[in-house]
């Protein structure tokens, strides 16, 4: 068994309780502070890691369909513009839809233009036309002619005003883009 423990100096049974007591006290204290808390704070610390891991990873998981989404219209968009026919000409083609869709005699002016964007390798040519005087039904057809063509047009800008003469008409400024080759 246990030995007992002398002490070189006499103290009474009460006291060697008390000082016995606070041995252990001190003890457990170290082992608490120096074993266990370490374990449980690192513990917190981990999990608190994890969700912050997760959320990165699920971050990292909607930037990479992101990504594959943006390519594959990138690559929509070459393989349609590979099929243009060749010698397009933005300007030629609004001109010719708007004849289509009867409302050449409604167009006030176009106007064309080129341009190249900062840090793009592309051209982009843009035509501004203004429409005056047509109905709700004849612009919606002329830009469905315009977004559903396979010629990568898009509409950048639109402008719609009721007319001074007739309430049922409206005026209407388009500004429409695309991709040179």
């Amino acid at each position: 068994m246990l030995k007992k423990i002398t002490l070189p100096f006499n103290i009474d049974k009460r006291e060697k309780i008390a000082i016995s007591a606070a041995l252990v006290c001190i003890g457990l204290f170290i082992i608490i502070e120096l074993a266990i808390l370490p374990f449980f704070n690192n513990r917190d610390r981990l999990k608190q890691e994890l969700i912050l891991k997760q959320n990165e990873y699920t971050k990292m998981l909607l930037m990479r369909q992101e990504y594959l989404d943006v390519t594959k219209g990138v690559e929509r968009s070459k393989s349609k513009l590979q099929r243009r026919r060749a010698g397009f000409r933005l300007y030629s083609f609004m001109d010719t839809l708007a004849g289509r869709t009867g409302i050449k005699a409604n167009i006030a002016y176009m106007k064309p233009s080129t341009s190249t964007k900062k840090d793009s390798p592309y051209k982009f040519s843009l035509v501004e036309l203004k429409l005056q005087s047509i109905t709700m039904k004849q612009l919606i057809a002329y830009l469905y002619q315009v977004e559903t063509s396979n010629n990568v047009i898009t509409v950048k800008r639109i402008s719609i005003s009721k007319t001074e003469k007739k309430e049922s008409l409206i005026d209407s400024i388009l500004q429409v883009e695309t991709i040179e080759l």
